[in-house]
């Protein structure tokens, strides 16, 4: 019988260790193998070989840094339907852990910033990571420093179209997202941005249907544009 308790005893050390080394690796902002190269994709906006880094990262599998990542990568490559997938799987939770997750990504993206502050696309991701906690400004003032670096890009005007949208400043909202089209004629969310806030300020029917359809050419299977 002491045998068999000392047997238990070691069996159950041996699932707690289990268990623990678990959550440390959920806990990890990402897989450690792929975080440097992932970092390097990001410094050079290839965000294809971002998404292909992250290709076994799903909502069930990974840190919330992980698939916000992969998310901007799925809207970058017009895998418009995953991007949301990923992004709605952060927010699909009670609002603690919400908040959480939400605060894992704002850091990360700070110490990111600290490590690259001449990188737009760690400016961009730390401007999302303000926008996510609702912080307008902060994500706008970093959105217009990543537009400093790297004018012109479609991904920043969209984001900065988002804001002025969020501080009702319909002129600014819609100069960007319009920038933001004619700059990435080949990229579906500036289209699908634009059709939602025409929809949200009553722009008339055929202006929506016409942006979104432009989306579709892009991203065929898009969910909010069909």
């Amino acid at each position: 019988m002491k045998k068999f308790y000392s047997l238990l005893k070691i069996m159950s050390f041996i699932t707690l260790c289990s268990f623990n080394s678990q959550l440390i690796s959920q806990n990890q902002p990402l897989h450690l193998q792929n975080e440097v190269n992932v970092i390097n994709a990001l410094l050079n906006e290839n965000w294809q070989g971002v998404y292909d880094l992250l290709k076994e990262v799903d909502i069930n599998n990974a840190s919330p840094v992980s698939r916000l990542i992969k998310a901007h990568a799925c809207l970058a490559t017009n895998r418009n339907n995953e991007s949301l997938r990923l992004y709605r799987s952060i927010e699909l939770t009670d609002s603690l852990t919400i908040k959480k997750n939400y605060s894992d990504w704002h850091l990360w993206t700070s110490d990111l910033v600290k490590k690259y502050p001449q990188s737009s696309v760690a400016l961009y991701l730390y401007g999302d990571s303000y926008a996510r906690l609702m912080d307008w400004n902060n994500a706008l003032s970093m959105f217009k420093k990543a537009d400093s670096i790297n004018p012109n890009n479609p991904i920043i005007f969209n984001a900065m179209g988002t804001i002025y949208s969020a501080l009702n400043d319909g002129n600014n909202a819609i100069k960007y997202f319009d920038n933001s089209i004619k700059n990435g004629k080949t990229l579906a969310e500036p289209y699908i941005s634009r059709a939602t806030y025409n929809l949200k300020h009553s722009s008339g029917k055929e202006g929506v249907y016409n942006k979104m359809k432009e989306s579709l050419k892009h991203s065929s299977n898009s969910i909010l544009a069909l």
